[in-house]
């Protein structure tokens, strides 16, 4: 089980902080593990450190209107901890100008859950790919911390394409997994996470194709 951290946009505009208990499967761990501690993110006041955000606040949007940010999730990631489907809480630093000019501008630390928009050769437009997915051993690898990281992910209304220290990051949505074949406590944890929606289909289609199969939780 792993600790969640959630805080949410409240219809009257303040800010509900709750803490949940949570299994430690892609499901959940998915909503607190793209962006590590100190990332910075572009909003409509400038770059402004993920754990300095709060709902409310609005981030810039690729090739859209700023959005507000509805929920915020974090979670404490600690190395070499075996996760309940075996996999190790390690991270993936992504170096400077690794995909072009700034992009990153520094040394980027960004959790499993993250995702990133990127070109797909042989087919038209671009596509969210894992960040573990672009890793070359070079400039891309996977890391492990030398102590305890918070992780964050962010939500905002319509699923977004967001930019940290310049690289095209998705906001969290769950895919196309849409609950099917959760059990009915599992579902009612999941959702609690969430004030802001009732249930699976609130959360808005993609705002770009993810890779094949990089959606598909098994959360059961």
């Amino acid at each position: 089980m792993r600790k969640y951290e959630v805080a949410s946009l409240l219809p009257n505009l303040s800010v509900k902080t709750s803490h949940h208990i949570a299994p430690a499967t892609p499901l959940f761990t998915d909503t607190a593990s793209a962006f590590a501690h100190g990332t910075l993110i572009d909003t409509i006041s400038g770059p402004v450190a993920v754990e300095d955000l709060i709902p409310g606040d609005h981030v810039e949007v690729q090739g859209g209107d700023p959005a507000a940010i509805l929920w915020i999730g974090s979670t404490m990631m600690a190395p070499n901890r075996p996760d309940l489907d075996g996999a190790l809480s390690q991270l993936v630093r992504i170096m400077p100008d690794t995909f072009g000019l700034a992009r990153p501008m520094r040394n980027l630390l960004l959790g499993p859950g993250a995702r990133v928009l990127q070109p797909q050769h042989g087919a038209e437009g671009a596509a969210l790919v894992n960040i573990r997915d672009t890793m070359d051993g070079m400039s891309v690898i996977e890391v492990t911390p030398p102590s305890p990281v918070r992780l964050y992910h962010i939500a905002t209304k319509r699923h977004a394409v967001i930019h940290a220290d310049g690289i095209a990051v998705e906001t969290y949505h769950p895919g196309r997994f849409n609950g099917e074949g959760l059990g009915i406590n599992t579902r009612s944890l999941f959702l609690s996470m969430f004030p802001h929606i009732t249930g699976f289909a609130d959360f808005g289609s993609l705002a770009y194709p993810r890779k094949l199969g990089e959606d598909d939780l098994h959360a059961a």
